[in-house]
């Protein structure tokens, strides 16, 4: 959760958005992070991953990992991202 249960005016993407995500987190979306190009675990069983989008926008230190089934972000990519 980005923010805290003492902040007024919280969206609903706001309260299911884990830190680590490269977005917002979009509601009602049936697709979880391990379906995304994106999610990089350590290890295939591990049930938490960096988000790859995420750490490509930071400058310095990596994002911190994001469990399996956190709901997708707008950068949502099911196959490889085109080289373009």
């Amino acid at each position: 959760m980005l923010g805290s249960k003492n902040l007024t005016g919280e969206t609903s993407a706001q309260v299911i958005t884990f830190p680590g995500q490269a977005h917002f987190a979009i509601p009602g979306a049936k697709r979880v992070c391990c379906d995304c190009w994106f999610w990089s675990p350590r290890r295939l069983s591990d049930k938490r991953g960096v988000c790859g989008k995420a750490a490509s926008m930071m400058s310095r230190r990596g994002p911190p990992p994001i469990p399996r089934y956190a709901t997708i972000c707008q950068y949502f990519t099911e196959t490889a991202p085109s080289a373009d």
